[in-house]
């Protein structure tokens, strides 16, 4: 939504008329609606991604078909489109950074490593810890999407299999880095089941920073996005686009920000922040 009045706001100031469409989680309604775009009467779009190979096939039949389109939220490696995204695994690296310096050593990840943006959140987290010269652990990431899940559907269930499963471990880790904070809502559910306190016994982070982060008791420590900042830049690479169809392709990359709330703390026994 917040991507969506970013570009609507470029769009009026520039006298553009915008139509906004809303799948309401129908993908097989978003999917047919991409199909028909080069037959409505819409000069372009600013794409939302859907992270999925059909979504990526008809993207792909979308530059064939030579109509101009942004998109948003996906980098595509494959396909020489115009896109908008954030620095997703500058993002994953500044949370990185922020756990190793309280102290944690065993840090979780948890998410959906099927789209190419929680990837590269979780190669950000994994370089920040090398960096630092400490091991990472790969049986401490949890992919979401588990053979034959449906992207929209509740997770609910599995992230709270996946929390318990990684608690329940000999040596659990002290921090959790989920891929959203749809996620880590969620967990937070779990983990007061668990009679586990937030960030006593186990520190919390998020990525998006909706709005809701901030209400959660204790407050998530997360990564803002520019969603706004995404729906300008995206209408604004789509004219661009538009004016000039044979000029090289842009891939845009914005920056993301690191918020500290108090879900995050040293671990269990520690004695506190480390230098730096």
């Amino acid at each position: 939504l917040q991507v969506a009045r970013g570009a609507q706001a470029l769009a009026q100031q520039r006298g553009i008329q915008v139509q906004l469409y809303d799948a309401h989680g129908d993908i097989e309604f978003d999917l047919a609606m991409l199909r028909q775009l080069p037959a409505s009467p819409a000069g372009g779009a600013v794409i939302m991604a859907l992270h999925n190979v059909a979504f990526n096939e008809a993207v792909y039949q979308l530059k064939v078909q030579g109509f101009p389109f942004v998109l948003v939220d996906q980098r595509l490696r494959d396909i020489e489109v115009p896109s908008v995204t954030n620095d997703d695994r500058a993002g994953g690296y500044q949370v990185g950074q922020h756990l190793l310096q309280l102290g944690h050593r065993r840090i979780a990840f948890v998410g959906d490593l099927d789209a190419t943006t929680v990837r590269d959140r979780l190669e950000g987290l994994r370089d920040a810890v090398g960096d630092a010269g400490v091991p990472f652990d790969r049986s401490l990431v949890v992919d979401l999407l588990v053979a034959g899940a449906a992207r929209l559907a509740d997770w609910s269930p599995r992230i709270d299999e996946a929390v318990r499963d990684l608690l329940a471990r000999p040596v659990p880790p002290t921090a959790f880095f989920f891929s959203c904070d749809a996620v880590a809502r969620s967990a937070y559910r779990t983990l007061a089941q668990l009679g586990r306190r937030i960030p006593e016994d186990v520190s919390i982070v998020g990525f998006d920073d909706d709005p809701l982060a901030e209400w959660l008791i204790p407050p998530l420590t997360t990564v803002r996005q520019p969603f706004a900042e995404m729906g300008r830049v995206a209408m604004e690479t789509l004219c661009a686009h538009i004016g000039n169809p044979h000029a090289p392709v842009e891939r845009q990359v914005l920056p993301v920000t690191l918020i500290q709330r108090a879900s995050t703390a040293a671990p269990p026994g520690h004695a506190g922040r480390l230098p730096g």
